[in-house]
């Protein structure tokens, strides 16, 4: 490499990860749910779930930019790298938390065959600014409209719910 092509490296890597010969941006948001969208990311067990992926992440070398869960559903906003493919981060990822959060936390196997369904959300970031998609995020806990709040908590008393408006649609599409 000459030296008229050192700027332009360091140009492409401020915005951008570089690794050998290869320089990527690959951000990623993903969403996964629990086997019967069993409402059981709560408490100790949503814990330790952020506290798995954030080391799980780290040995990875991919980059956690933002995690949040609701009770039957994650999303992760992560970076990463192309040549190790969000598809082998998502399994590994979902292998890895399943088997501990089941082991750690008995009552999760009395309830759910496994504890993740085979499908998740991937979707690339780039059509929308990051800072909405974490805002996205972030909120996502307090979201959820009193209206869809009643209707679950009737569900879960009666064992019935209505039709999911189009705003829960979104989940629901991949999440059996």
């Amino acid at each position: 490499m000459d030296a008229a092509d050192k700027p332009r490296q360091v140009a492409l890597c401020g915005a951008a990860n570089c690794q050998h010969a290869l320089v990527y941006a690959c951000k990623y948001h993903i969403i996964w749910c629990p086997k019967y969208r069993r409402k059981v990311l709560v408490g100790e067990v949503e814990k330790r779930l952020k506290q798995l992926i954030q080391q799980i992440a780290l040995e990875l070398s991919v980059e956690l930019i933002e995690m949040e869960t609701d009770q039957d559903h994650i999303h992760v906003l992560v970076d990463v790298d192309p040549q190790f493919g969000v598809n082998q981060f998502v399994r590994i990822l979902k292998g890895r938390t399943s088997r501990i959060l089941r082991n750690e936390f008995p009552h999760l196997k009395k309830r759910l065959p496994t504890l993740w369904t085979k499908s998740y959300f991937v979707s690339t970031v780039g059509g929308a600014p990051l800072a909405v998609i974490k805002q996205y995020i972030e909120n996502q806990q307090i979201s959820e409209s009193k209206k869809s709040k009643l209707r679950w908590a009737t569900f879960l008393e009666k064992g019935k719910k209505e039709t999911p408006r189009n705003d829960e649609a979104e989940h629901t599409q991949f999440c059996p």
